[in-house]
């Protein structure tokens, strides 16, 4: 409700007395918005606080029978008369059929001697602890196979190569359509069939990355063995014997489990199929969930202004005016006594914070450690990961040089030969024995093996290095250059110019060594 925001100091001072009461007795926070629902009730201060908690926020001006119009005409709040029944639309009977359902909850919660906060927290420390549990044991530790973990250890046996694609949750069918209530989810159950004729569809299915997606993100997904006592709590609700097929659960307004959409599985069946159907139950879901949303909110809100009615009507300082069927204030000037609890209802709350208090404690210590762990293991994969790819790195480093230097062996393997073949072509006929002008000379090679040839004494040294490069010579592979030398007395044929007679004059017969050189 907006006011006139300088109202309040239009007021006579016995008036604005009435508006500062008006705003103890009610939430508001604003003096100009009390003193606007204080005037539009005829300066009566208990209608206003009635019109305040009827959420009556329209029609400021409106006359106190107008504002009951739409209630048969009524002007007093006692007798106010509800709608007839045959003019009630649909969110009507939900709103009554809600309402009904949260009051016979309360009255449950009462007789078992636990308050809402209460057994809430419970609920979320239990469900809390539970997910812990499960989340470190791993299911052959915990010796359990029961629902969603009994489908996803036959999934990753005979579908390994899906099952790191497809993400099922396990538990039973019970635990998981609370869990999809509690996230605003739809619950997405595939029935499976171990048949032979049915074993090919998750392959094709599960395959399409677009399907697989869009069932992950929007849809609390669980998978059942259709031929395991975890599945009867689905198949009661499916009243079929076909399997392997998609069933979509959810939580109605008074907490029972109703199917939404049943989809049946064939060897015909496309992901695209599957994708369109999914994408229309999801569009639906969510607008009943919203209008469900809408029709808590004001059930819960409708509850509460009764309750501050109540509250209201019951407290020492008002009695009500029978004939009128208004309120009358009493010993306003009196102090407002304050009721005293019972010690056993303090000993019991007390109790229940100190047990909120112990584990909550204890939540935040066991989520605090699986942190913990997940960083450490997320740190050791991003290590794990790191030292892959830097020896992968290093792998195809070595591959490379391995694969570079043979082909520079092979490079220089071909060029030899082709430099032997080319001296061949082009080295001299060897002398025949017993000719004139001829010196027989033997070669030390390296390997320790010797070579015997004989040369004119005309002949240039560059032919003895042609006759050692015809050779098979196997020189260590970091030496491949060479001379020719005698050591006693000291003499080294590097004039490859010179003719054997310059070096050799009037010798028929000289041993030479082939030195390999370093530098």
């Amino acid at each position: 409700m907006q006011g006139n925001p300088n109202l309040l100091e239009t007021l006579t001072e016995p008036q604005q007395l009435e508006v500062y009461q008006l705003m103890g007795i009610t939430d508001i926070a604003d003096g100009n918005v009390a003193a606007q629902y204080y005037v539009d009730a005829n300066y009566d201060i208990n209608r206003a606080a009635q019109r305040y908690f009827d959420g009556a926020t329209a029609g400021m001006n409106q006359t106190p029978n107008a504002m009951y119009e739409d209630y048969g005409g009524a002007a007093d709040f006692g007798n106010i008369q509800e709608p007839p029944r045959n003019q009630r639309n649909q969110g009507s009977e939900l709103h009554i059929l809600y309402k009904k359902h949260l009051q016979r909850k309360e009255r449950e919660e009462e007789e078992k001697g636990m308050s809402d906060s209460f057994k809430e927290t419970a609920s979320t420390i239990g469900g809390g602890f539970r997910g812990i549990w499960n989340y470190i044991m791993p299911i052959a530790l915990r010796g359990e196979t029961e629902g969603g973990e009994e489908f996803i250890v036959y999934f990753r046996k005979n579908y390994e190569d899906l099952s790191r694609f497809v993400k099922f949750n396990s538990g039973t069918f019970e635990r998981n359509i609370w869990h999809a209530t509690q996230v605003k989810k739809p619950l997405l159950v595939y029935l499976h069939t171990d048949s032979p004729v049915f074993r090919p569809i998750p392959q094709r299915l599960f395959r399409d990355a677009q399907l697989v997606e869009f069932m992950t993100n929007n849809f609390h997904f669980l998978g059942l063995l259709a031929n395991t006592e975890s599945s009867q709590n689905v198949l009661k609700y499916i009243h079929t014997k076909h399997c392997p097929c998609l069933a979509i659960f959810r939580k109605n307004l008074l907490d029972e489990t109703i199917l939404v959409e049943f989809i049946t599985l064939t060897t015909e069946t496309t992901a695209g199929q599957i994708l369109n159907q999914l994408k229309n139950s999801e569009r639906s879901y969510y607008t009943v969930i919203t209008e469900e949303e809408r029709i808590k909110r004001d059930v819960v809100r409708s509850l509460n202004n009764s309750r501050r009615r109540d509250l209201m009507m019951n407290s020492p300082f008002y009695a009500q005016d029978v004939e009128g069927g208004m309120f009358a204030m009493q010993n306003m000037q009196q102090p407002r006594p304050r009721p005293q609890p019972r010690p056993e209802d303090l000993q019991r709350i007390e109790e229940a914070r100190i047990l909120r208090q112990i584990q909550d404690e204890e939540y935040k210590e066991a989520e605090r450690k699986i942190l913990e762990q997940q960083e450490k293991k997320n740190e050791e994969e991003k290590l794990r990961k790191e030292k892959e790819a830097q020896e992968e790195i290093l792998r195809r480093e070595k591959e490379e040089e391995e694969r570079r230097k043979q082909e520079e062996a092979r490079k220089k393997e071909e060029e030899k030969e082709n430099l032997k073949k080319s001296k061949l072509a082009t080295l001299p006929v060897e002398p025949a024995e017993g000719e004139s002008g001829i010196i027989s000379i033997v070669f030390r090679l390296p390997d320790g093996n010797r070579g015997e040839r004989r040369f004119y004494h005309t002949d240039k040294v560059q032919i003895l290095y042609d006759y050692i490069d015809t050779r098979d010579i196997q020189f260590d592979p970091t030496t491949v250059r060479y001379d020719l030398m005698q050591p006693r007395p000291f003499l080294c044929l590097d004039d490859k110019e010179k003719s054997l007679n310059d070096y050799f004059e009037g010798s028929d017969h000289e041993v030479i060594v082939v030195r390999e050189l370093t530098e």
